[in-house]
């Protein structure tokens, strides 16, 4: 994602709150018949979008300052 690449993942956990199918990659589920029509849907893809949208996104909401703050908080919270 940060590559500005499309994103093939699955609906694991948090991973929707990140990735939307159909926007800025696409989520598919563990269903074998899901997978079949998956080199059309990747095919189909407006990249050209994609990669800007994905490459923003992550330069944006995922800095390594912003990471790095909220661990020093969460350390400062345990260690008191």
């Amino acid at each position: 994602m940060a590559n500005g690449m499309l994103v093939v993942t699955t609906d694991h956990a948090g991973i929707p709150d990140i990735v939307t199918d159909g926007e800025n990659g696409i989520v598919v589920t563990d269903e074998a018949q899901e997978l079949t029509g998956l080199g059309d849907r990747m095919a189909a893809a407006d990249l050209t979008d994609v990669m800007q949208q994905n490459r923003s996104r992550v330069m944006t909401a995922f800095r390594e300052r912003d990471y790095l703050n909220h661990m020093d908080r969460v350390f400062e919270q345990v260690m008191g």
